[in-house]
């Protein structure tokens, strides 16, 4: 057994100095050498669970649980695949267990906290993240973790020193400044928010994850020249299709269609099979009373997209402001109610809809549904108000 173990701790310090791929080779001829034994198989499906290779990590998971049902690390890592895909039921059983059988191990603990969070039982994910700190109070990933429940929680002073002091000892560590800029936005702090995300950028040069920070912060304040240049900045460094439809939002809000409409069409040319540039282009030709376009984006948008209320209501309102077929334009309103309830989008349009069909019970309901969801000041609010006044 002691050369299985020193074989073992070769292909570890192999994964450790990054050379993956030789350490995946011994690991396999360990295993090939010592079927019986569940570490090689556990280690294989670790790496290649970290490499993104889901489907030979599975494989490899199996087969070392099925030599060691109860193996500590392979459990863990079964877990953390579970978390990964959302199971956190399923995760959160073998975490407890887990925890119960190893009170101590860090990594276990860890996981254990982010199922805590995920299911908003902040308090219990707080003393876990505590308690990994207290293990290794170097665990970065822990101390964020812990930043964002204290968020949470509402302890803001505390959250605050605690990004603080990720960011003095970690000046380079991404998620201290987004932490740290969230927080200060949070409480409105703007211009502290703005200093945070700025200087995370001195220090982690063009990170497009800080530069998206800033972007939403400059959309928040009204200041759409400077977004303007962030969002031109974004698509230079990362050029996504979530960059495109940023684009074209400030360009609308800039009052530039021309390129809202030429942005939205990149989208398009790079992921014809979502759903969102189709129902952009959709608004935006509507707006400009560009109704048969828009007729046809919004018929595509809800093509590939059967599940989200925004093309129903749109294409619904569409209908509706052409006084075309109201019948078919009460369909897809009151689809768009079912699939998002408590929206107040459908539940105007739907009384603007029965308003002008004359029926006034109707258009009542609907109109005061509008006004539970929707607030004073708002254009929801006031256009029920006005239903309400003329029926």
């Amino acid at each position: 057994m002691d050369d299985i173990e020193k074989l073992l701790k070769q292909a570890k310090n192999l994964a450790i100095k990054g050379k993956l791929d030789k350490s995946l080779e011994l690991f396999k001829k360990i295993y090939e050498q010592y079927p019986s034994h569940p570490d090689a198989p556990i280690e294989i499906a670790r790496i290649n669970f970290m490499i993104g290779n889901k489907k030979e990590a599975e494989k490899w998971l199996e087969k070392g649980l099925s030599i060691e049902p109860e193996h500590l690390e392979g459990l863990t890592i079964k877990a953390i695949s579970l978390l990964s895909e959302n199971k956190f039921e399923e995760a959160g059983k073998i975490l407890k267990k887990l925890a119960k059988r190893a009170p101590k191990n860090e990594r276990v603990l860890y996981h254990l906290g982010i199922y805590y969070r995920v299911n908003n039982n902040l308090k219990r994910a707080k003393k876990l993240f505590e308690e990994v700190l207290k293990i290794n109070p170097k665990n970065l990933l822990a101390k964020t973790e812990l930043g964002q429940v204290l968020v949470g929680l509402n302890e803001l002073g505390q959250a605050e020193r605690i990004f603080q002091d990720i960011i003095k000892d970690n000046p380079k560590y991404l998620k201290g400044y987004i932490g740290l800029g969230r927080l200060y936005l949070k409480v409105k702090q703007f211009e502290e928010a703005e200093r945070v995300f700025k200087k995370g950028l001195s220090k982690i040069k063009n990170s497009v994850e800080l530069i998206e920070e800033l972007l939403n912060l400059k959309l928040l304040l009204g200041n759409y020249d400077e977004a303007m240049e962030l969002a031109k900045k974004l698509i230079e460094l990362r050029n996504s299709y979530n960059d495109y439809l940023k684009l074209g939002m400030v360009a609308i809000l800039k009052k530039d269609f021309y390129l809202a409409e030429q942005s939205y069409k990149k989208s398009i040319k790079m992921h014809p099979e979502r759903w969102e540039a189709y129902y952009n282009l959709a608004e935006l030709y509507f707006s400009s009373g560009m109704y048969e376009r828009s007729r046809n984006m919004y018929l595509q948008a809800l093509k590939l997209q059967p599940h989200d209320f925004k093309p129903y209501n749109g294409y619904g309102l569409l209908l509706l402001h052409l006084n075309q077929n109201l019948d078919e334009a009460e369909k897809y309103l009151v689809k768009a109610h079912q699939l998002a309830p408590n929206r107040k989008e459908p539940l105007l349009n739907l009384a603007l809809l029965y308003a002008k069909k004359g029926d006034k019970r109707r258009a009542n309901i609907w109109a005061k549904k509008a006004l539970k969801y929707s607030e004073p000041g708002d254009g929801v609010y006031e256009q029920a108000q006005k239903i309400l006044s003329q029926i």
